[in-house]
């Protein structure tokens, strides 16, 4: 994963005062959007996942969004007691399994953003179309709730346009554009 969050104070200072439209034509988590000041935005990701993702903060409510994610904290039996955290992550294992396997089996944007809280490094991954991360030591609580509310309200204005589309499908940009790419990684390997 290689959210560029930790590299916006480096990344920031070559972009423009004033930007009209800011394109991030490989979105990942949108971390730079979400931290850009511009008009209006265009968020793109080759992703299904990460378009399902967008799309969710666009058209759901933040309440309807955080009640799924309290009802499924007590559906599957997860803890939140950090007393000792080794054990808290081995309570957790078992009842992030079985989430895991139902949401596999029940897929859904909701259900995967749900599944991250727990999962490894909160990371989002799939694999043969199956949500593929081990448990990790996170969990759903109340500081949870703001950050989900900042994305409904950033996605979900008219300012900012989602797409599920190869980057060279956007050709024509004004004056007023700024077009981030951050492109996705390859491990090279030597042969």
């Amino acid at each position: 994963m290689g959210s560029k969050y930790l590299l916006l104070s480096q990344i920031k200072p070559y972009f423009p005062r004033n930007i009209g439209t800011f394109y991030e034509l490989f979105g990942g988590s949108a971390v730079v959007s979400l931290n850009v000041k511009a008009d209006k935005y265009v968020i793109n990701d080759l992703s299904g996942h990460l378009y399902s993702l967008y799309d969710m903060f666009k058209n759901k409510s933040a309440d309807e969004i955080i009640s799924y994610c309290w009802e499924n904290q007590q559906k599957f039996g997860f803890t939140c007691d950090e007393t000792r955290r080794s054990v808290f992550v081995e309570k957790n294992k078992e009842p992030y399994n079985k989430c895991r396997d139902y949401m596999n089996s029940n897929p859904s944007p909701l259900g995967y953003y749900f599944l991250t809280f727990y999962s490894f490094c909160n990371q989002f991954r799939f694999n043969n179309g199956k949500f593929n991360m081990p448990a990790g030591n996170g969990y759903f609580k109340k500081e949870c709730e703001k950050p989900i509310k900042d994305m409904c309200e950033f996605f979900g204005g008219e300012r900012v346009n989602i797409f599920n589309k190869s980057y060279d499908y956007f050709t024509e940009f004004d004056d007023n554009s700024f077009v981030y790419m951050d492109i996705p990684y390859y491990i090279f390997r030597e042969v």
